[in-house]
């Protein structure tokens, strides 16, 4: 009965009772129409009687992926008619467990009519080891094409859209992915995969509401798998991209902390419940891990951006930056034959002040110049500090006696605002020159030069008759 042979070996009830008794590996016959014989031990693999298999049909507890393959390597097998098929199979068993087979079978008959027999080896083990390894490995090809992109590209967006993408790709169940940061106690979302926009727009929800809260008891300190979000309270609806209308009903969601501080999560959700394993937290650590480092470079290149045009101590525009912003409106000024008002403002007496109070009281009149004349001047204008108590503005649709008028005005009511010093008030004042584009010149320098001289004489009367402004 077990010999390798080409003819179809014809099977009896008393083989049926030896093979039973004799033969320890799980073993089933069956066709396309019936399951012949289970014998106890595959009944203890699979949880089912004979009875209970004939009535659900074989096809009902292979995993849906393999329905066509299972039906195609039977038809391998009975055509072949030999004892060398074998292939794997994932079994879905009474208890809802997944175990791994190897199914090798031959093709016997009994009553005329042809069945398979198949020896069942559990190889479960083994194939939770190769997911693993395959999973881990298709990961990290995916978080390195990441890694390279963070490397690459200034983009955020296009950051945030690539790991979403790689994180659907490796977790098997995942349907949908988002990316949500903390602003004012609520998380806002800034990318996601899978949802239709529309629904998901300028979504935000308290932090308290999140699922990453409600997981771990408000303390954001681990990544949290949630097998029934029914647990925490319902199902969440969702619209999908492809126009389907569900529920997220498991998920697996993860805080992101930037130098030690909560920023946001990160959520890969699933439509099904128990979609996800332990696996799939450790993909989602590697997830979390490039979600941290693309937002702390991004920070770092938003941070060395803005010192590389602002001032640190106002927060105006430098200098550096303010020559790059005239050359582009000069280039356009000269274009379309437009003018417009170039400014220098000088703090008056800041020595002074620096040799009686300190440079810390220095600091602090600039800054309240700075802030102040902020105030006073248009959306459309600019305004740098030029280096030390000098400062400069660009002054677009405002002709020369209104912004002497503007200008007068703000040093009376400085006059009204002293600062407060170690219980001393003190003023501050300035003097200011105007130079205008293509009637003083065109270039910076020459501008410069005209609005510098005319600061220094507005200095010096206004230093004799202070009253008068």
């Amino acid at each position: 009965m077990c010999g390798m042979s080409n003819l179809i070996e014809k099977l009896t009830q008393e083989d049926l009772n030896t093979i039973e008794r004799l033969i320890a590996m799980p073993t089933i016959i069956l066709n396309y129409d019936e399951v012949l014989f289970i014998n106890s031990n595959a009944q203890e693999m699979l949880g089912y009687d004979l009875e209970e298999l004939n009535k659900m049909g074989l096809e009902n507890i292979l995993d849906q992926e393999q329905k066509s393959l299972f039906l195609e390597n039977m038809d391998n097998t009975f055509k072949g008619e030999y004892y060398n098929e074998k292939h794997e199979l994932c079994l879905k068993t009474k208890n809802d467990a997944f175990i791994w087979v190897d199914f090798k079978g031959k093709v016997v008959s009994y009553n005329a009519k042809k069945y398979i027999l198949a020896h069942l080896l559990d190889i479960t083990d083994k194939k939770k080891v190769q997911f693993h390894f395959s999973k881990i490995l298709k990961l990290r090809e995916a978080m390195l094409e990441v890694t390279q992109s963070i490397i690459r590209t200034e983009k955020i967006d296009t950051i945030y859209e690539l790991i979403l993408k790689n994180a659907l790709k490796s977790i098997k169940h995942a349907k949908l992915g988002s990316i949500m940061l903390e602003d004012k106690g609520k998380l806002k979302i800034i990318s996601q995969i899978g949802f239709e926009d529309d629904s998901i727009k300028d979504f935000q929800i308290p932090i308290t509401e999140s699922f990453l809260y409600k997981a771990t008891s408000g303390k954001f300190d681990r990544i949290a798998k949630i097998d029934d979000l029914m647990e925490l309270g319902d199902y969440y609806h969702i619209s999908t991209s492809k126009g389907e209308r569900g529920f997220i009903k498991s998920t697996i969601t993860a805080p992101i902390y930037i130098k030690n501080n909560f920023f946001g999560v990160v959520n890969i959700d699933a439509i099904e419940k128990n979609s996800f394993d332990e696996d799939d937290i450790k993909a989602m650590e590697f997830i979390r891990n490039n979600v941290e480092i693309a937002i702390s470079n991004h920070l770092l290149y938003k941070e060395k951006i803005y010192l590389s045009r602002y001032d640190s101590l106002t927060s105006l525009y430098n200098r550096g930056y303010f020559e790059e912003l005239f050359e582009n409106l000069r280039e356009k000024a000269a274009r379309y034959k437009e003018k417009f008002n170039i400014v220098i403002f000088d703090l008056n007496d800041l020595k002074r002040i620096n040799d009686n109070f300190g440079h810390l009281a220095g600091d602090i009149m600039i800054q309240k110049f700075a802030k102040d004349c902020t105030n006073i001047i248009r959306r459309s204008d600019i305004l740098a500090r030029y280096g030390g108590d000098e400062f400069i503005g660009l002054f677009f649709n405002s002709s020369k006696d209104k912004l002497i008028k503007r200008f007068d005005q703000y040093l009376k009511s400085l006059e009204k605002d002293p600062v407060i010093i170690k219980e001393i008030p003190i003023r501050i004042s300035f003097s200011y020159g105007i130079a205008t584009f293509d009637e003083d010149g065109v270039l910076l320098d020459d501008l410069v030069k005209v609005a510098d001289e005319r600061m220094y004489k507005f200095k010096t009367i206004y230093k004799m008759k202070p009253h008068e402004y």
